[in-house]
Order: C-alpha cells, then structure tokens, then sequence
C-alpha cells in the first residue's frame, strides 16, 4: 500500500489543475510508494474530462478520481480521507506546484518525527503576473508560510496553525481530533471566500496531543492570479478570515471559553473597527493611500471579529486547552502571522 496519499480537491479550476498535475509528474520518490487522488468537488467546467485524460495516459502508476458532491473544501478533505489508502494525507491546493523532492521530504519528514500529527513546508507566493503594492504586502493572508531554513515544531498552546497548501496529516492524528465529526468550518466553498478550516485541522490536532511542524524541505510555489493582490478582494478576504479568529483563538487556547467570552471579544472588535476606521480616514486625507488601504483592511478585519464573536459555535464543540499553558507574547502568536492576533 501507499505510504502517502496526495490529495487534490479541486473545483472548476482546469486550467490551474493541468499545469500543477504536469508539474507533479515529475516528483522523484525512492524507497516509498504514492498515490495521487484527486477530489473533483462538484466541478462544472472541463475537470471531469481533463482527469479522465489524465487517467488514460498512465502518467500516475496510482491515481483515482472521487467525487464529492457536497460543495465545500471541508468536504472534499472528508471525502480524500475517507477514500485515501495511505496513513499519511498531504492536501495540495489545485494551484501549488510542488518542488521535485516534495514528496520525498514529505515521507522522511512523517518517519523522523512519528508525533508530528499534522506538518507542512515552506510555501512560496508566485504571482503570475506583477501583483499590486498592496497585495505583494498581504501575502500572509494568501497561505505564504515561511517560517525560516531550519525545521520548527510550533507552540503547544497558542501560537499559528499551518496553511493548508501542502498541509500533510496523519490519519490517527485526524481521527482522533474529531474533527472530521465535529469540525465547524466549511472552507472555501465555489467561489465564496470562507475560511477557518485550515487552522481548526491544526489545532484540533494539536489539541488531541499530536505535534505540529514545519520543515523548509518541503516547497511549495502557490501561484496566483494578479487580480487576487486587488485590494476589493483583499478586504473580502480580511473579512473571512475575522469571522473564523473568535472561535480559532478559543481552539487554539489563546482565549478560554467563558459565559460572556463572545461579548468580550465583540466589544474589542467594535472598539477596534472604530480605531482604525478613524485611522484610515487620517491617512487618506494626507493622501497617505497605500496605509489608509491597509488601515481599511483591519476594519473589515475586525467587522469580520464582531459578527464571528456573536455567532460562537455551541460550548462543547471544541477540545478542552488549559489557559494557564498559553504563552504569553504582547498579544502576537507568532511574528510571521499578523492576521494570528490577540483582540
């Protein structure tokens, strides 16, 4: 059987998706076999046709094809664990072209840290075309993860997750997490800029005792389109991610779960809308423009913060952290992270 399985869920994006899978086809394996799947989430455009092709050609000696009819990636990663056939699961976004060796750091990585749970390496942003001043500022929130030329074990409690480009996982890991049971956030979903999932994956666990690492062996370009450094879709994106933050400082231990936690955390967010949005106005009428932009960023940020405050998931959803365990660090969990804050 597969020592790791490497799972593409995809929707409607067959252009993105034949240039990662040409790239695939070179990766250099000794010692190990692997199996591709890919995870056609409800696709409408020419993926079912193009994976068919892919099929026929031989150019994977494992590949299978599933599809996931319920829309959403928190679906399609449910489907590719259920039908993976390895112990190891690496999630790959549709646009990530892995580097020759990726998979084989992947599996010496798993066999030198058997407590790593869930894992991942450096990923690079690489823009198609030049993206805006903006955008080349923001590439934190487009799953950039570079945490350094050494291997990193993140914090016990607190601290970031891991992306989910090239997020590699192991099965016992993700079963006893609860997560595939319990898990709250959907992830992108068609064309709706939904997130959480990532993070939740990784500090549910952690949460269950495994370890969480980073390893720059494994590389990862992330290619982008430049209209995703404009900055209308850079708010919305700001925006989704402060919906999910409430509920991942809970999971990750930052904040405990209180009775009034969710209007804490709401009257913060609303003081800190009011902050910046008065911030942004400064500098705009400077003629300040880029900071004004980045200042309107942590509004829809905090917007984002408020409205996930009041709609917490139940009590009882998340793993039990001890508070007194969480590291203190002027609010910030980890310095490459700025979205990863403290309200």
């Amino acid at each position: 059987s597969p020592e790791i399985t490497v799972a593409i869920c995809t929707h409607d994006n067959a252009e993105v998706l034949e240039r990662a899978l040409r790239r695939l086809t070179r990766q250099k394996v000794t010692g190990a076999t692997w199996e591709l799947l890919v995870v056609d989430n409800r696709c409408s455009d020419r993926t079912p046709e193009l994976l068919r092709t892919w099929q026929a050609s031989g150019a994977f000696p494992l590949m299978r094809v599933v599809r996931e009819e319920k829309l959403g990636l928190s679906n399609a990663r449910r489907s590719a664990i259920r039908e993976a056939q390895a112990e190891l699961i690496a999630f790959i976004d549709d646009d990530c072209f892995l580097n020759l060796g990726w998979i084989q750091a992947a599996i010496t990585f798993a066999r030198q840290k058997p407590r790593a749970g869930a894992f991942g390496g450096m990923v690079r942003i690489r823009w198609e075309t030049p993206p805006t001043e903006i955008g080349a500022r923001n590439e934190w929130l487009l799953a950039r993860q570079m945490l350094g030329g050494r291997p990193v074990k993140l914090p016990d409690r607190a601290g970031a997750p891991l992306v989910g480009a090239g997020l590699v996982i192991r099965r016992a890991a993700i079963l006893e997490s609860g997560w595939i049971e319990r898990g709250q956030f959907m992830g992108r979903t068609g064309k709706a800029l939904t997130s959480g999932d990532d993070a939740e994956i990784s500090f549910r666990i952690r949460s269950a005792g495994w370890q969480l690492w980073y390893t720059p062996e494994m590389k990862i370009d992330h290619v982008l389109a430049a209209w995703r450094s404009e900055a209308a879709y850079l708010a919305r994106l700001h925006y989704a991610v402060g919906l999910t933050l409430p509920y991942i400082w809970i999971l990750s231990g930052l904040h405990p779960r209180t009775p009034f936690i969710g209007l804490k955390l709401f009257l913060v967010a609303v003081a800190r809308t009011i902050r910046y949005a008065l911030s942004s106005l400064a500098h705009r009428l400077r003629g300040r423009a880029l900071r004004a932009q980045e200042r309107w960023f942590q509004v829809e940020l905090n917007v984002g913060c408020a409205r996930g405050a009041l709609s917490l998931p139940s009590p009882g959803t998340e793993p039990v952290v001890a508070p007194e365990a969480v590291p203190r660090s002027g609010g910030r969990l980890v310095p490459t992270a700025p979205f990863a804050r403290e309200l």
